[in-house]
């Protein structure tokens, strides 16, 4: 229990101070700390802390969310906003760090409470007890360079979407990640002394895997997406599912089986991979929502794969083509798609309402292990 109170008042106390500097708050504290498990039957959310704010002499509880990333961006607020949907009768508050003018005016859109470490906050009580503040900044953080690069996302990703990679050595979980043993002892190093993992001879622990989701997110979508980025297309195909149809017939090899269901000689007798991402991926998932784009994940396509499959580069076409973050990127839930992981990732790059909502079903049914 000394270990939980130590805990709350390291992690928990500067947010509780800037609650309880309000003019209407009487008291705040953290009434339970250690979160419980989501029903899955129900794809409800987990929390980290139950806080108790007392207000005019009347108890009022809140779960809260805490995020330790230094900032938010949308992706990742939408991916909470897409979990907490399923508890609509629940009130919640977002504890982090920073939390920026455009990310609040976003928060507060959706009626999501939230404080950070500058004093922002938006509080609802009740109708007689609501605080908004805005506009305060956090002195400048430093940031340690060589651990925020590409590589560093090319590890985390090994270590989420597999849980036997953290049973490997740091040759092998470089080699899962496709980086060298440089960047992953480093990335390691990093994530140990952020207290994010745990190494015990050749074992590494994820002790905060969830955290470890939101910083993988962030990293993908802002620094590791564009990298992988081969070029956005148009196709001839109004209908997705037509589309689909094509291209698997133009990338498949004469003879392929569904057992043989990601790999495909390309048209210089080579072997190259392949596997359907984003909403595209996410409908043989769940079935729960197809988007007007089509995302394709391809290693090293030959120069001339446009005119192969048809495709015509376009700024913003409905086709998407990327690179994948490893090799476990092909290790598919269904035939043909890349992991969960990224299908969650891709589902989160836009700001479809739709496509958020698929990505916390995915999320539920493929990602729980990361709860």
């Amino acid at each position: 229990m000394s270990d939980m109170k130590i805990n709350a008042e390291e992690e928990y106390g500067p947010y509780l101070a800037r609650l309880g500097a309000l003019p209407f708050v009487d008291e705040v504290r953290v009434e339970r700390l250690v979160p419980r498990r989501a029903d899955a039957r129900r794809g409800a959310a987990t929390w980290d802390a139950l806080l108790d704010v007392r207000v005019a002499g009347r108890r009022h509880h809140f779960f809260a969310e805490y995020k330790r990333a230094p900032r938010l961006n949308f992706a990742v607020v939408d991916a909470l906003l897409g979990r907490l949907q399923g508890r609509p009768g629940d009130r919640w508050i977002l504890l982090t760090p920073y939390v920026t003018p455009q990310i609040a005016a976003h928060l507060q859109a959706r009626g999501v409470n939230y404080v950070d470490r500058a004093g922002n906050c938006h509080l609802v009580v009740d109708k007689g007890h609501i605080a908004i503040i805005e506009g305060r900044r956090l002195p400048p953080q430093p940031v340690e360079a060589r651990a925020t690069g590409p590589g560093r996302y090319r590890v985390l990703f090994a270590l989420l979407a597999r849980p036997d990679t953290i049973r490997m050595t740091v040759r092998d979980i470089a080699g899962k990640a496709g980086v060298g043993k440089t960047v992953a002892a480093l990335t390691l190093q990093h994530l140990e002394r952020e207290g994010l993992i745990a190494q015990a001879q050749t074992n590494t622990f994820l002790v905060k895997p969830k955290e470890l989701l939101d910083r993988w997110l962030t990293g993908y979508l802002e620094i590791l997406r564009p990298r992988l980025l081969i070029g956005y297309y148009r196709a001839a195909e109004k209908n997705p599912e037509e589309l689909e149809q094509r291209i698997e017939r133009a990338l498949e090899r004469p003879g392929e089986t569904h057992r043989d269901i990601h790999r495909t000689e390309d048209w210089a007798g080579g072997e190259r991979t392949w596997a359907w991402g984003g909403t595209t991926a996410a409908f043989r998932l769940t079935g729960h929502y197809r988007g007007e784009q089509t995302v394709l994940h391809m290693d090293d396509p030959p120069a001339d794969f446009t005119r192969r499959l048809q495709l015509l580069p376009a700024r913003t076409g409905e086709v998407a083509i990327l690179a994948v973050p490893g090799p476990l990127a092909y290790e598919g839930a269904v035939p043909r798609t890349v992991h969960p992981l990224l299908v969650y990732a891709e589902l989160l790059a836009g700001r479809d309402d739709r496509a958020r909502e698929a990505a916390a079903e995915v999320r539920t049914r493929f990602l729980r292990y990361l709860e």
